[in-house]
């Protein structure tokens, strides 16, 4: 019996050398003496964590221009993320022991000086906290894993539904508005849906800091979205040179000066009363000079 379970043990040790998964890492195999169902266990479980990082990592690296890394990557964090718990759940009681007979949660986080892993999970989180990536969907993110993409939350959603609109206003009259000179038809036709875009991502943001006044939680894709968005009106069309020159001059030319007026008037009054007041003073102390010399020469009558 013995010699046939060795036999078994060296067969599966063939059929594992050589094999790669797919992030391309050549898989080790074990001699077949030293390995055992529950040394496989926990390796097979560190193959397909390093799997589940290798390709959230490379999700977050290809959702990063233009970002819509929460949308992109939600399905894949979250395998990530489910892979982790099993890991730190009761302490690894789920998984098998390692090759050296300890906890696999041990194992894979303990007894490494470096910490890969924590490390690992340490920069993933950061990277998902960072873009407020929770803040852009329901608790469950509104879909199931056989969708692509998480749905939104509902006001995101109509966010985005609005810039959609609007780029495809760009592209309708971008077109129109290379062929012609002087001011760029698109900031006639789109500026309508620019501005309710601006109002609602405004409301959006003052929501999010109202909801946490510390810091500015709001979606980090629909903030690049807002952001791109923004550098196409104002560089790509140059509508926000347009926008000022509309704005009334002539009243702010008047509202300046009217301020100087005042600031001249208000000072040429002041020295005004000044000088009146240091008129009625030396007229004061004349006064009382004058009183002083007659009752001197009063007291100089009485003497004689």
């Amino acid at each position: 019996m013995n010699y046939c379970l060795l036999i078994l043990e060296m067969l599966l040790s063939l059929l594992i050398v050589g094999r790669s998964d797919s992030t391309g890492l050549q898989m080790v195999a074990v001699s077949a003496p030293t390995m055992s169902p529950a040394a496989m266990n926990c390796t097979a479980f560190q193959y397909a964590l390093s799997r589940a990082s290798a390709e959230l990592t490379d999700c977050m690296c290809r959702a990063a221009r233009p970002f819509t890394l929460c949308a992109h990557c939600y399905h894949t964090r979250a395998k990530y993320a489910d892979l982790h718990q099993l890991l730190v759940k009761d302490n690894g009681k789920d998984l098998s022991a390692a090759p050296d007979g300890t906890s696999c949660r041990k194992y894979l986080m303990q007894l490494d000086s470096v910490q890969v892993l924590s490390r690992t999970r340490d920069f993933v989180e950061s990277v998902w906290r960072s873009s407020n990536c929770n803040n852009c969907f329901s608790s469950n993110g509104g879909s199931s894993q056989n969708d692509s993409l998480p749905r939104y939350r509902s006001d995101l959603d109509q966010f985005f539904n609005d810039t959609t609109q609007l780029r495809e206003c760009f592209a309708n009259y971008s077109s129109a508005s290379s062929n012609q000179s002087g001011p760029s038809i698109v900031c006639d036709k789109c500026s309508s849906l620019y501005s309710a875009l601006t109002i609602r991502f405004d409301t959006l943001s003052n929501a999010e800091h109202t909801r946490d006044r510390n810091t500015h939680s709001l979606c980090m894709d629909a903030v690049d979205a807002m952001n791109a968005t923004h550098r196409l009106w104002s560089e790509a069309y140059q509508c926000d040179s347009r926008v000022r020159s509309l704005q009334p001059l002539p009243l702010i030319i008047a509202g300046y000066l009217t301020a100087v007026l005042f600031y001249i008037g208000a000072r040429g009054r002041g020295q005004f009363k000044q000088r009146k007041l240091l008129r009625q003073k030396r007229l004061g102390c004349f006064a009382s000079s004058s009183g002083a010399v007659s009752g001197s020469a009063s007291d100089v009558g009485l003497l004689n």
